[in-house]
């Protein structure tokens, strides 16, 4: 883990994120569509995701960061070659 991403971490933690890991999927890998009872946070380091929320589809890069609000149906699929990124879920106290 570089210095940059130990940096995210904290800022993620620092703002409630009581989840917060770095996780790799493969390509083309696809979460159906689904909800989660906290906000949840994606931060893509390597690779590529396409996070659809409310029908609207956003594809993010290294560098950018999605998030979805509680109980929001949203789905995300994998891009071509793979994807690192940050998983963060803020679970109610």
């Amino acid at each position: 883990m570089s210095l940059a991403e130990d940096k995210v971490i904290a800022d993620y933690k620092e703002h409630g994120f009581r989840r917060v890991v770095i996780r790799r999927d493969e390509p083309n890998f696809v979460y159906p569509q689904h909800y989660h009872a906290y906000a949840l946070a994606y931060q893509v380091l390597e690779g590529g995701m396409l996070v659809s929320m409310n029908h609207k589809p956003t594809i993010l890069k290294p560098g950018d960061h999605a998030l979805v609000p509680a109980n929001a149906f949203h789905s995300v699929t994998i891009g071509p070659k793979g994807c690192d990124y940050i998983h963060a879920e803020k679970v109610p106290s």
